[in-house]
């Protein structure tokens, strides 16, 4: 099987997208209660990526210290990032983004992304 295959086919489970999907709704409900950087919503996030993407192979394996990885803040931060990092990946491909884009472009996402985080624009300069 090839890589692309690989990642395109856990994505066509109507059930496992309704799941992410439903789970990333409540989610930003919770924010828009609790706040971003809530322990609810890291537990909420972390949760939905043990109960869907956990469960797809080949598992993703962290490697790290052991004392820390056995922590369960540390392993709800690890799950909610995993989560965050594919569904850019996602979200990305689903605006015509290609993985040689970021290779030749990181600079350039780079600087958009800083700008979107500090909210200047353009104008702005």
């Amino acid at each position: 099987m090839g890589a692309r295959e690989h990642t395109t086919r856990p994505f066509e489970s109507p059930e496992l997208l309704e799941t992410l999907q439903q789970g990333i709704l409540a989610a930003q409900r919770q924010v828009e209660h609790f706040g971003q950087d809530s322990s609810q919503v890291s537990g909420r996030l972390a949760e939905l990526y043990a109960s869907t993407l956990s469960t797809l192979r080949p598992r993703v394996m962290v490697s790290g210290n052991p004392q820390q990885l056995q922590q369960p803040a540390v392993v709800e931060k690890v799950r909610a990032n995993l989560l965050a990092a594919v569904r850019s990946a996602v979200l990305w491909r689903q605006v015509g983004g290609r993985q040689w884009q970021l290779l030749l472009y990181r600079r350039q996402c780079s600087m958009l992304a800083r700008g979107l985080l500090t909210g200047a624009t353009l104008d702005n300069r």
